[in-house]
């Protein structure tokens, strides 16, 4: 297996705000963070308005 993702080339990334001049380019990255809640329940991504794409968890493609 091809690792193509590192957290540690995300952290270099000068990583901007999405604004109005952002919508419509060809390719845009999006990176989010988030504390899961304590407990076991699952915790859900909702990906609900996003067209396309593939979203990565944890270094895994869901």
């Amino acid at each position: 297996m091809k690792q193509i993702y590192n957290p540690m080339f995300s952290q270099r990334t000068n990583w901007i705000a999405l604004n109005q001049k952002s919508i419509g380019r060809r390719m845009i990255w999006y990176m989010a963070s988030f504390k899961t809640p304590a407990g076991i329940d699952p915790v859900v991504l909702d990906m609900q308005g996003m067209g396309k794409g593939q979203a990565w968890v944890n270094g895994q493609s869901i």
